[in-house]
């Protein structure tokens, strides 16, 4: 029997040091999916999202902001961002969302990391607040089979032991998931009268905060769902870890290595090496990149004509031939280039189309790769240009590396992207375009693979 097997933990804003013995663990964990909660722009949540990158894990981060908390997702199942939380207008980076492609279609992931609060009006306030914004950005979600899961610092109304603290707007969520938005609680469908706790005080009181609901087409799928208490009784979190099993197969699994392996410091938090050296052509060398834990940057443009088809270059590896994909034409940036300058020079360089005008940056891509015997890291700029003329103003200047791995290029429709088997970077752009063109695709976000 196949099956998806998910975990959740609060990673707790872990420094670099225990985020390596919070990875260990992680990795060692057989879970296909993996949301982690409480992350931050720190050095320690860094290093768990280059760790799982690195060991080829599909990876959404909520890209928390100095000072702010996030989500983050690692999954060995293909997972591409989708736009639910873009609904979330007040403090964003508290959620994640994902369309996993199962044996039962498109699943909606949602990780959510919830504010916790004490007793002072404005993180009363606060919690409130997000917790209202979050309730509505739901609405809806009984039309799509849907996973959720994370911190949610919230009780179930009949919660053992029951505490005077918890206002009614609290509980109020909680029974929002189950009757409003159609959710079950994973752990409670399954144990109806256990009493677990996820995270426990100084005094002793347990609180059950983490949780897995799940829609309740899926609710006959669940074969198990239980609190696994070493990270908390080991001190790798203050949270114990929850896990949830469904019968589920997920089609697209990647291939992966070992996370805990991936990561050592000096890659990922050694010194930034200096830009490679421009060659004679005044041009980077494609097969030069800086150190793993330097990304070298670079910038590319998802081109639109007038029919809403989209320009892709088929390349290769030169060294291992079967191995070729379709990607947007940019390359990286020259010494002294702006991500935007390094567009239009690549696109006018790898077709001989001339942009006079970028328009917005979509998202912003970081990946590892191999190619040609050696592993690379880029972090690129994704514009967007709708030029009048498609057509060629100038002849195609190629470096020798280009023309060994360039094999053409084709414009292609949206619905030829979603039906087509080829490889496709990012793979998430299927759903990048249809959300572009309906209009939902509105801010920059971050990809990592």
């Amino acid at each position: 029997m196949s099956v998806l097997s998910l975990l959740t933990l609060n990673v707790q804003s872990p420094s670099a040091e225990r985020a390596r013995r919070q990875l260990d663990w992680l990795a060692s964990r057989p879970e296909d999916v993996i949301v982690m909660t409480e992350t931050r722009a720190s050095d320690g949540c860094r290093l768990l999202a280059e760790a799982f990158t690195a060991a080829g894990y599909a990876v959404i981060n909520s890209c928390p902001r100095p000072g702010e908390h996030g989500v983050l997702i690692a999954s060995r199942l293909a997972i591409r961002p989708d736009d639910w939380k873009e609904k979330l207008g007040y403090l964003p980076s508290r959620a994640v969302s994902g369309l996993l492609p199962t044996s039962l279609g498109d699943l909606r992931l949602i990780g959510l990391y919830v504010p916790s609060r004490d007793a002072s009006p404005e993180k009363t306030e606060r919690k409130r607040r997000w917790l209202d914004d979050c309730d509505s950005a739901l609405t809806g979600t009984d039309a799509h089979p849907t996973l959720l899961l994370g911190d949610l610092n919230v009780l179930e109304p009949d919660h053992q032991p029951r505490y005077g603290f918890f206002a009614a707007f609290e509980y109020d969520f909680y029974r929002s998931l189950s009757e409003k938005h159609l959710l079950i609680d994973a752990f409670r469908h399954l144990h109806p009268t256990a009493t677990e706790h996820s995270w426990v005080g100084r005094t002793g009181d347990g609180y059950r905060y983490d949780h897995a609901f799940c829609s309740r087409s899926l609710a006959d799928r669940l074969l198990s769902c239980d609190y696994v208490h070493e990270p908390r009784l080991t001190k790798l979190s203050d949270h114990s870890a929850l896990t949830a099993h469904l019968a589920i197969e997920g089609v697209r699994r990647l291939v992966t290595s070992d996370p805990s392996t991936a990561a050592s410091p000096p890659t990922l938090f050694g010194p930034a090496a200096p830009a490679p050296a421009a060659r004679t052509t005044g041009r980077m060398p494609t097969d030069a990149p800086a150190p793993l834990g330097a990304p070298r940057l670079g910038a590319r443009v998802l081109l639109l004509d007038d029919q809403d088809r989209v320009l892709l270059i088929h390349a290769r590896d030169p060294d291992e031939p079967d191995h070729h994909w379709w990607e947007l034409p940019g390359g990286g940036l020259d010494p002294g280039e702006t991500p935007a300058d390094t567009a239009r020079r690549e696109v006018a360089e790898e077709t001989g189309i001339l942009l006079d005008h970028l328009g917005p940056c979509l998202w912003v891509r970081e990946t590892r790769f191999h190619y040609r015997g050696r592993q690379h890291h880029r972090r690129e700029h994704v514009y967007l240009a709708r030029p009048a003329n498609v057509q060629p103003q100038v002849a195609p200047q190629r470096t020798p590396n280009e023309h060994l791995g360039l094999l053409g290029q084709r414009w292609w429709t949206v619905e030829e992207l979603a039906a087509t088997t080829e490889k496709l970077l990012p793979p998430a752009l299927p759903e990048l375009l249809h959300q572009l063109l309906a209009g939902t695709l509105t801010n920059p976000i971050e990809l990592f693979e």
